[in-house]
Order: structure tokens, then C-alpha cells, then sequence
């Protein structure tokens, strides 16, 4: 019956011994992502108002190898379309000139980029969107240790990861998880006022993480908040903040997309 099904499935997921997630070789041999990216920002100058929104669409694609420390690794945009809307228009610039061109580094076993090179960006588009650390931004970091339902691991500064109840859908068993991160940063700078400013930038970020043992990353999900306060004095201030929404999602792809050219 399906209750025994269930009950059997149950069952399996709790025998299994705990093992931390790691990015391996095969997951990554040709692996391809959507993502996309909607955000709005506010800002606020002396009492008037602007808003924005923008955002970016596109698939990606990563080709890694066995390194000396982790993964070595090459990353790519496939198709990318980036967008901002403001003043009640739209500018849309071709991204043209940046597909193909290879972000290159390694990837840790757990997550954590280190960069060697990054693709020429065209300006249009850098004004619209900051595509310098796309893949710091693309695969999550993880816990370098097993972690059981409901437990958490923190990096002892900002990021936290959550383990929740694993599922079991058509067969194939789906890790997951809540990331979290919040940073906070205060100071004060001379911006040419009769006082130096006080400055404060904070950012929270909340997302899931659906793993799988096999083929890694399935789909990230997350929210992110950053705001920007500068006060120069009772009646000069600026104050920004930023709601971004970005989901990544693991594609199907042929092992010919990621043939070194």
C-alpha cells in the first residue's frame, strides 16, 4: 500500500549515515543553470524619491576538473538578457559581447570561489548589472561537516546552514536545506560635509537549497535585503535599499555544450 511505501521510504532516509555535502568532478563535468534575477531598489536623497527595478535571465554553464585543492573549474554564460527598468523606460543592452567568454578558478570541496580570470563585460551591460563574481554568486557554500535534521552550522561570522526533513520524489532522494546570512557594517567617512558621515550597510539573505548526492546543486532559491544609510547631517541623508529575488535552477545539458573550444 502507499502507506507502507511511505513507511518503507521513511525508513531508508533514516538508515542512511550522515555525510556532509561536497562539489565533486562528475556533478560539474557539464553542468547548466538557469538563473534568474528580479530586484527592486528605493532610494531616498534629501527627501525625494526613486525607484528601480532590474533584473537579468539567462542559462549557465560549468565545466570542472580534479584540482590540487578542490575543483578547477570554468564558467560561462550560454544566454543572458539583463533589463532595468526607471523614468518609465526600459534599457535593455545586448550581452552579446560577454557570451562564451570564461570565468576560470577553483571551487572548494564545499563551496568558496578563488578567481583567476573573468570574461570582458561590456559597459552597457556592467551599468546594469555587476557580473564581475557571478561565481561566487552561482554555487552555495557548504557545511564542511554531516549535519543531522535540524541541525546548524555556522562559519562563525555571517552564514549559517540549516538541515531540514530530506524527501523522496519519483525515486530520487532530494537533501535540503535553509541558508542564511546577515552582515552589518558601520562607519564614518569625510564626504566634503561640515562633519564626516556616519555610513551604515547591512544585508540579510535567506534562501533554500534543494542537494542531490549525485548531481549536486538542484535549485536555490533565495531572498536577499541590503540597505545603505548615509547621514551627513539632521537635514542631508541618503538612504538605498535593495530587495533581489534570485532562483537557480539545474537544467538538463549534452557533455558537446562544454567542449573546450
Amino acid at each position: 500500500s502507499s502507506r507502507l511505501l511511505g513507511i518503507g521510504a521513511t525508513l531508508l532516509l533514516a538508515a542512511r549515515p550522515l555525510a556532509a555535502q561536497t562539489y565533486t568532478a562528475p556533478m560539474l563535468s557539464c553542468a547548466a543553470f538557469h538563473q534568474s534575477v528580479d530586484g527592486k531598489v528605493r532610494t531616498e536623497l534629501n527627501g525625494k524619491f526613486r525607484i528601480e527595478e532590474a533584473g537579468r535571465d539567462g542559462r549557465i554553464l560549468v565545466r570542472a576538473t580534479v584540482g590540487d585543492t578542490g575543483l578547477h573549474a570554468s564558467v560561462w554564460w550560454d544566454s543572458l538578457e539583463v533589463w532595468r527598468d526607471a523614468d518609465g523606460g526600459r534599457i535593455a543592452p545586448s550581452a552579446e559581447g560577454l557570451l562564451g567568454g570564461r570565468y576560470v578558478g577553483m571551487l572548494g570541496s564545499h563551496g568558496g570561489w578563488q578567481g583567476t580570470q573573468i570574461p570582458f563585460i561590456p559597459d552597457d551591460v556592467a551599468a546594469i548589472a555587476d557580473l564581475t563574481g557571478v561565481p561566487d554568486d552561482l554555487l552555495p557554500r557548504l557545511s564542511p561537516r554531516p549535519l543531522a535534521v535540524g541541525r546548524t552550522w555556522n562559519d562563525g561570522t555571517e552564514l549559517s546552514v540549516t538541515r531540514l526533513a530530506d524527501s523522496v520524489v519519483g525515486g530520487r532522494r532530494w537533501e535540503r536545506f535553509t541558508l542564511s546570512r546577515k552582515t552589518l557594517h558601520r562607519e564614518e567617512r569625510d564626504i566634503g560635509g561640515p562633519a564626516p558621515a556616519k555610513i551604515e550597510d547591512s544585508e540579510t539573505e535567506s534562501g533554500h537549497l534543494t542537494w542531490s548526492g549525485v548531481s549536486g546543486p538542484e535549485r536555490w532559491e533565495r531572498s536577499i535585503v541590503a540597505e545603505t544609510r548615509i547621514v551627513a547631517d539632521p537635514k542631508r541623508g541618503f538612504r538605498s535599499r535593495l530587495e533581489q529575488r534570485i532562483v537557480l535552477q539545474r537544467e538538463a545539458t549534452d557533455p558537446s555544450e562544454c567542449k573546450v573550444n
